[in-house]
């Protein structure tokens, strides 16, 4: 300590030829210092009033008044210029996303028909290959039929041409001999 208080003496103490700059941060630490408790007090009093809190409202007032003008200098401006205001982005914001909901609701619609229209088409596929299957069963069982019925039906004709060519050689003639109707004329 004692060299601290030397070196302060010899600062005191100078000569013509030396020039003395005081250490003006410890001169700041010393003023607040010493001003700090005073300067407190009398802040500490200030606010305390009734008169700070109605300077404080006023003051609030002044702020939300400009600023209520401000604002709506600003839309009236925005109204008038090219430019487009906060309210006009979110009303389009709004409308956006109203379109964004629409478009997923037809968009789910969209997938749910997609799905019912395949899932009809297989169910008709199948169907067709249904019929196809009993067409083609039915078309097998029409020709065993007309296989079974195609020797009778042979036979007929052949019997009853035969029996029309003897029927008409004995007789060569196109008479009647009797008043029957089992005669054929040929």
């Amino acid at each position: 300590m004692s060299e601290d208080t030397n070196k302060n003496t010899e600062k005191v103490f100078f000569t013509k030829d030396e020039i003395y700059f005081p250490d003006l941060i410890e001169l700041w630490k010393e003023f607040y210092f010493k001003n700090e408790n005073s300067w407190g007090e009398v802040i500490k009093e200030f606010i305390s009033k009734e008169t700070f809190v109605y300077m404080l409202d006023k003051t609030l007032d002044h702020y939300l008044a400009n600023e209520k003008i401000l604002r709506q200098n600003m839309d009236k401006y925005f109204e008038r210029s090219a430019f487009p205001s906060k309210k006009d982005i979110a009303r389009v914001a709004e409308m956006v996303i109203a379109v964004e909901e629409k478009v997923e609701v037809l968009d789910d619609q969209l997938v749910e028909a997609v799905k019912s229209m395949a899932d009809s088409m297989l169910a008709m596929a199948e169907a067709q290959k249904r019929s196809r299957e009993e067409i083609a069963a039915l078309r097998k069982d029409i020709a065993k039929l007309n296989k079974k019925m195609d020797p009778p039906e042979k036979k007929t004709k052949t019997t009853l041409k035969e029996a029309q060519v003897k029927k008409a050689s004995p007789s060569k003639t196109k008479k009647k001999e009797t008043g029957s109707d089992d005669e054929l004329i040929p």
